[in-house]
């Protein structure tokens, strides 16, 4: 009982990755302390099944307006795990950006216009430079284009992609187009 919310460890994991939804079992035996009603609504039930809503799961992009660097995997961890680090406003990078976000300025917003296999198009608005994050696998062949412009990814958070973007309102396009897809095209 309550295994979940002793482990802050997992639940910043979790939010982070966007769990949203936790399936439990009446076997489980779990309370009001495994999922307090403060962080998890309860959505359904059903004979033994029940599915809680996690309040404080982040949406799969969104804005912040800090950052930190990171050398290596123990000072990732050392920082990301730290009690204080809050991956919602705060981001882990292994490059300096070139845009430096304001942390007066509340984060943006972040809008999934249309998600498909290869191509990601999101929406931005915000009132000063910030770094769009989007939780899904940072790897080679993605490319990134804020409005025309194509831009760096940055690896964000160990595992995930975040991209610079300026104040105002733009479209951020995320395309798979690796090498090899050139150069198969080529020989068609």
């Amino acid at each position: 009982e309550g295994r979940l919310m002793e482990n802050a460890a997992r639940r910043k994991l979790l939010n982070l990755m966007g769990v949203r939804y936790i399936l439990d079992r009446t076997e489980n035996a779990s309370t009001e302390n495994t999922f307090p009603p403060d962080l998890f609504r309860p959505v359904y039930q059903d004979n033994d099944w029940k599915i809680f809503e996690n309040l404080e799961s982040l949406p799969r992009a969104f804005m912040v307006n800090r950052y930190s660097l990171y050398t290596s995997a123990h000072e990732f961890e050392t920082m990301f795990f730290d009690e204080s680090f809050d991956p919602g406003i705060h981001v882990l990078l292994t490059a300096k950006p070139d845009i430096i976000p304001l942390l007066t300025e509340q984060a943006g917003t972040a809008t999934i216009q249309s998600y498909k296999p290869t191509e990601v198009i999101i929406r931005t608005d915000a009132s000063a430079d910030q770094l769009l994050v989007l939780t899904d696998t940072f790897y080679p062949g993605w490319i990134a284009i804020v409005d025309d412009q194509t831009t760096q990814i940055h690896k964000a958070d160990w595992t995930f992609r975040a991209v610079e973007v300026p104040k105002g309102t733009h479209t951020v396009t995320f395309r798979y187009q690796p090498l090899s897809f050139l150069w198969g095209s080529k020989h068609l």
